[in-house]
């Protein structure tokens, strides 16, 4: 249920080394800038995640990022 889901959410902070992190990341992997600030915040997490996205570009550079993506394929 969304109740469920809504506990396990984390809400982090964007702070300036997570924004310097989605800036970088932008411009290596020709994000948009709310893409590069999702990628760059689920690098900064510990712990075992899965990054969720539908975006073929974000895909790719989660991907590239070393990151374990849902929908494993988007082909």
């Amino acid at each position: 249920t969304t109740r469920r889901l809504l506990a396990t959410v984390r809400p982090i902070e964007l702070s300036q080394p997570i924004a310097e992190d989605a800036a970088a990341l932008a411009e290596r992997r020709a994000l948009k800038g709310a893409d590069a600030i999702h990628l760059a915040s689920a690098l900064a997490l510990d712990g075992d995640l899965v990054f969720t996205t539908w975006d073929r570009r974000l895909h790719a550079a989660a991907r590239a990022q070393g990151l374990r993506v849902a929908p494993a394929s988007l082909d």
